[in-house]
């Protein structure tokens, strides 16, 4: 069987809010059997700003030979159009700080985090204390890397692989993309979980000291970059478990 370099020339069309059109995007793929033809398909992700190519070789029959290429462009580059609504979205109306709070309550109540809080109305304290640590993280982040002009939302990999794909999740835990597209230290998370901490001072007792602060800060920061992981995996669990 001969081999051939195959290039492909597609036109992806996005939501207009997030692409404001159509976008060119270019496919290269390494040898695949001669004879074949390509089938190109369009996958959303969770950020309306990218969208995944997917180039599949047929057989004339119509059977699929295996997916050989996975390229995920950014059709958007920059910050989302309204930021506002991105703050609400992933801070208030998703579940995902509420399970995290609800994580974090857990962890509390079994390490005894702060000592003062006791029994069953410990949890409820310490449960509401991570929900009002997260709302204080995001208000700060969002607030800040609109100053700085930041993309908020976490950028999944254009690579394949699992290793490739992990590594560059927990990367994006301490890096992110300016609105011009270059990449940049992720200055307005760290600065959100350092302050977050320092605020929760206003509802944790005494024993919750600078220490305390440090640790929270560091915690939460190391917390993102493995949820990052999560992120980068969403859409084969999200099948795996039959969510579409």
């Amino acid at each position: 069987m001969n081999t051939l370099r195959l290039s492909i020339v597609a036109l992806a069309l996005v939501a207009p809010a997030a692409a404001h059109g159509q976008q060119t995007v270019r496919l290269e793929a390494d040898p695949v059997h001669n004879g074949h033809s390509v089938r190109l398909k369009a996958e959303p992700t969770d950020d309306t700003a990218l969208v995944r190519l997917k180039a599949e070789p047929m057989y004339d029959d119509g059977r699929r030979i295996r997916p050989y290429l996975v390229v995920q462009q950014n059709v958007a580059p920059g910050a989302p159009d309204d930021r506002f609504e991105d703050f609400l979205d992933m801070a208030l109306l998703s579940p995902g700080p509420y399970v995290l709070a609800l994580g974090g309550g857990v962890i509390d109540q079994v390490t005894e985090f702060p000592e003062e809080w006791t029994g069953s109305k410990g949890f409820g304290q310490r449960t509401l204390a991570r929900v009002g640590s997260g709302l204080a993280s995001d208000v700060v982040g969002h607030s800040l890397a609109a100053v700085l002009r930041h993309r908020v939302r976490y950028e999944p990999c254009i690579c394949s692989g699992a290793w490739n794909r992990t590594t560059h999740a927990l990367a994006w835990g301490f890096a992110t993309r300016h609105e011009n597209g270059d990449m940049v230290m992720h200055t307005s998370l760290f600065a959100a979980k350092f302050a977050a901490a320092g605020i929760a001072n206003a509802w944790y007792p005494r024993s919750y000291t600078g220490g305390d602060v440090a640790r929270e800060g560091a915690v939460g920061i190391g917390v993102n970059a493995l949820l990052n992981i999560a992120r980068e995996f969403a859409p084969e669990l999200k099948r795996l478990i039959g969510i579409r």
